[in-house]
């Protein structure tokens, strides 16, 4: 399908790799991340942990490390309940920032400014043995250096590392290699703070002032991850005025986010087009007011002679493909996270959809991951992209890339990746 181009949206840094260790089903994998991925696997594999690392993720960064915790369950539901006593669990990150490097600039040797541009880093968290506390935090930016003259010159100082640690004291401590570019002892803090051991680095980015810049960036980018798990029968309902202007993790406030979008001419062009090729038989979409109070979708249907009807009388899969438009279009979220995007939709409709994702993974940067059940996901989104979770003998959730399994090939010679997954030889 066409694919909108929004120059201005385009995402910059993308998550290049993640490791776990002792999280909640998983004992320990590691996995490498392309622009869009398809998370396959049968009923309770791990699939809602493997997408719970984001959330946990994106709660530390948004809400704090204690509150991540609770909306989680508390520590030991966090911690792998067959983890041996006293391991700890970790969380690592790998990042690529290649197209849009965090800058940070400090002063050496008095009058020197030097400039160092992160390309790509790793964000590490280590929990304690029970789950509630932060044992390590570790911020290691790969970074390019500049050296910027009195006279406005700028000479390349070649590359190097920052390393930001949290020890499980609370205390932050920075190592700057090679060493001779590390900043004056002013730059750095003089008198070392504390964190308490359930704040995490991510809340406080201040802490380290010199490079709060380049901790700022990453915990914008985890608190820019979107996870949504749709549920139609609310998505329907008229929406409060007053509300968020994003997209609820349920959809519950589509009609708000609805009508934001519908008021920018250039927006609903771009939305019109999206959904009607989608949804050819709509003629007209609008937001309208109830008492001043309320927000309800309406349509108008080819079918219906021009009768506007109601969201809550629209069908579960019209909804949620309006909701999944407004999800990947215009929703600038940098990692857009889905489970079963195919709930309620057609299987005629699947191959467009995953289409759609694919467009804007490429078109617009976003990392897309949807979690999936339907074989028609499974042969629309490719051998390359999907992510094969399952529980090993010992009862860990074990992950690995389809790809990557040499014996696949020899069935894929008779059958067809779709038939794979049926016969449950994925």
């Amino acid at each position: 399908m066409p694919s909108p181009q929004y120059p201005s949206l385009r995402c910059r840094m993308k998550i290049s790799k993640l490791s776990i260790r002792n999280f909640k089903s998983f004992s320990e994998t590691s996995v490498v991340f392309g622009p869009f991925t398809v998370i396959i696997g049968p009923n309770a594999a791990g699939k809602s942990n493997f997408v719970d690392v984001f959330t946990f993720l994106s709660d530390c960064a948004h809400e704090g490390f204690a509150n991540a915790v609770s909306l989680q369950g508390g520590g030991e539901y966090i911690r792998n309940l067959r983890a041996p006593p006293g391991e700890t669990t970790r969380i690592s990150v790998s990042l690529d920032a290649t197209a849009d490097p965090a800058k940070v600039r400090f002063f050496r040797d008095g009058s020197r400014v030097i400039e160092a541009a992160a390309l790509s880093g790793t964000y590490t968290i280590t929990l304690s043995s029970d789950g509630c506390t932060i044992s390590e935090e570790v911020i290691t930016a790969s970074c390019t250096y500049t050296l910027a003259g009195r006279d406005g010159q700028v000479s390349s100082l070649g590359e190097g590392e920052i390393t930001l640690v949290r020890s499980a004291d609370g205390t932050v401590g920075c190592t700057v290699t090679p060493a001779g570019l590390a900043p004056e002892p002013e730059c750095t803090p003089l008198v070392p703070t504390r964190l308490a051991p359930d704040e995490s680095i991510l809340e406080s980015p201040a802490i380290y002032p010199t490079f709060s810049p380049l901790v700022s960036r990453l915990g914008t980018f985890f608190r820019r991850i979107g996870h949504y798990d749709l549920d139609p029968r609310l998505a329907k309902r008229a929406s409060e005025i007053p509300g968020m202007a994003e997209l609820e993790h349920d959809g519950s406030n589509l009609a708000l986010v609805l009508r934001t979008i519908l008021a920018d001419p250039e927006k609903r062009h771009r939305a019109w087009s999206l959904i009607r090729d989608l949804l050819p038989f709509i003629e007209e979409i609008r937001v309208d007011t109830i008492a001043k109070r309320s927000l309800i979708a309406t349509v108008k249907e080819r079918y219906t002679s021009g009768t506007a009807i109601p969201s809550f009388l629209l069908s579960d899969g019209t909804i949620n493909l309006t909701a999944l438009v407004v999800i990947l279009y215009f929703e600038e979220k940098p990692v857009v996270i889905i489970e079963e995007s195919e709930r309620n939709i057609h299987p005629h409709l699947i191959a467009k959809l995953v289409s759609m994702m694919q467009d804007v993974a490429s078109s617009l940067g976003r990392q897309v991951i949807v979690t999936t059940h339907h074989p028609e996901v499974v042969k629309y989104g490719g051998m390359e992209s999907l992510l094969l979770l399952r529980r090993d003998r010992a009862g860990y959730s074990v992950i690995s890339r389809a790809s990557e399994r040499a014996e696949l090939e020899v069935f894929l010679e008779n059958m067809g990746i779709d038939e794979l997954y049926v016969q449950n030889l994925l």
